[in-house]
């Protein structure tokens, strides 16, 4: 069985929060993220382990009077489909500014700076199909969300 990985947060005043992750091979499973961080995911023979990094976009909370949080922009109503290869940083876009999309070239510091990307490493090399919506319930993998109306209705950003 993998040891327990902890979630690194940063901004946050509480303490990291210990969690452990099941991968068939290298994709996370659990419906939503937020409870990826509340329990732990079931567990069997062919579990394999991510390095410990930040696991959802982080979110934080605004100096501004304003009362909803930020909400990231409909990049693209596709996912991307990307070679990813084991070992190195990626850095996947959360906040929809990004022009390299589907990873962060720091648009977010500017258009939404309380969303940050969300960082991960693969223990082996993959073709994944990212999510390009800035919606899917299992960062940063697609899970076709971007099919839904309100994503195919929505206006993307205007490109330079």
């Amino acid at each position: 069985m993998p040891p327990s990985l902890t979630c690194q947060k940063q901004d946050r005043e509480e303490p990291p929060i210990p969690i452990k992750w099941a991968l068939s091979p290298n994709t996370l499973v659990g419906t939503k993220p937020q409870e990826a961080l509340r329990k732990t995911a079931s567990m069997d023979s062919d579990t394999r382990s991510l390095s410990p990094l930040p696991c959802s976009p982080q979110i934080r909370k605004s100096s501004e009077s304003s009362t909803s949080p930020a909400q990231p922009a409909i990049a693209a109503k596709h996912p991307y489909q990307v070679d990813l290869e084991a070992g190195k940083l990626y850095a996947w876009c959360a906040c929809g500014h990004s022009k390299k999309q589907p990873f962060c070239d720091g648009s977010h510091k500017k258009a939404t700076p309380s969303i940050t990307p969300l960082r991960f490493k693969l223990d082996e090399p993959k073709t994944a199909w990212l999510c390009g919506c800035k919606h899917t319930q299992s960062p940063p993998y697609c899970d076709g969300t971007h099919k839904e109306e309100f994503i195919q209705k929505a206006e993307l950003p205007k490109q330079p």
